[in-house]
């Protein structure tokens, strides 16, 4: 079996391990993990080596391209929902969906603007969910047999089947609110992610690398210090960690800033930040008070509602 074993092998790029549970989701959604090996077995019972890899084959590169890669070749809209999904660090549970969802657009059982709507609202479900709080606790049981549930694959018919999931939460636009106003979000998983995406949604060009995390208002608090004038102490506790006082910078400018006043950092946020927010705000507000900060705040609300609309 070596012989086509290998080369299929070869392709996962050591991520071969984490695709057979996945896969065997696909065919039985009732697999435990705990019998992944048997349920190869049976799945493989009358097969031949050539046979079993055939079978696998076309769910590697949509295994591949939700587990790292981020891409579907030949089509850049896709691509661009795959990369977001990737380094919004989707759960592993929704492989099987996302698997099951390429081959059928790589089959063409579905079309396109399927394709791309249920990657919208997948994504929109994550994101909400994590800015919020909610872990992925529920999950895989809500995606394990997704796909064989939905018949016409619309973005409708998704956001019924998990409003028929009475332990599975999607957070609604009060709520989304609510947590991107007073939830510290600085240390969340979710963080890169958002500054990253909000980046993007800027005209201008924006650099690849992945930015470390600028708190405006320093995230300690001095008392003899210029923003003690503007913030108080329990101001400042409330606020410093939410998303509206968080930049994306590169690590050495945002490690040359530390807690310099607001009219240092905003002049080199014009002058040397890759990034295009820093630039952005630094434009906007003269100074970093917390009116300015609530401003930022409901831009960065209204922004986020409309860049994942999806909710129940």
């Amino acid at each position: 079996m070596t012989h086509v074993w290998r080369p299929f092998e070869n392709d996962f790029e050591g991520r071969a391990e984490h695709f057979f549970f996945p896969y065997c989701l696909i065919h039985d959604s009732n697999t435990k993990k705990s019998e992944l090996f048997s349920q190869l077995r049976e799945t493989w019972n009358s097969f031949t080596p050539e046979k079993i890899v055939e079978h696998m084959t076309p769910y590697q590169a949509p295994f591949m391209s939700i587990d790292s890669k981020g891409e579907y070749i030949g089509h850049t809209e896709i691509s661009l929902r795959l990369d977001r999904l990737v380094r919004l660090k989707r759960p592993s549970s929704t492989y099987p969906f996302v698997m099951a969802l390429l081959h059928a657009r790589k089959n063409e059982n579905i079309s396109d603007e399927q394709c791309l709507g249920m990657l919208d609202v997948l994504e929109a479900f994550l994101v909400r969910r994590a800015i919020v709080g909610f872990e992925p606790t529920g999950l895989h049981a809500l995606f394990k047999g997704l796909w064989g549930e939905l018949s016409n694959y619309s973005i409708s018919e998704f956001k019924h089947f998990v409003s028929e999931k009475p332990t599975v939460q999607w957070p609604n636009d009060n709520e989304l609110r609510e947590a991107i106003t007073t939830r510290s979000l600085a240390k969340t998983k979710i963080c890169n992610y958002l500054l990253v995406e909000y980046d993007r949604s800027l005209p201008g060009d924006h650099p690849l690398s992945t930015p470390t995390i600028e708190h405006i208002l320093p995230q300690s608090y001095e008392t003899e210090s210029r923003w003690a004038e503007l913030f108080t102490k329990d101001q400042h506790k409330k606020l410093k960690d939410t998303w509206a006082n968080l930049l994306p910078l590169s690590s050495p400018l945002n490690s040359s800033l530390q807690a310099r006043p607001y009219s240092d950092k905003s002049q080199r946020y014009t002058n040397e930040s890759m990034y295009i927010t820093p630039r952005t705000v630094a434009n906007q507000w003269e100074e970093w008070t917390v009116s300015s900060l609530e401003e930022r705040r409901d831009a960065l609300v209204n922004w986020a509602i409309e860049r994942w609309p999806h909710s129940i």
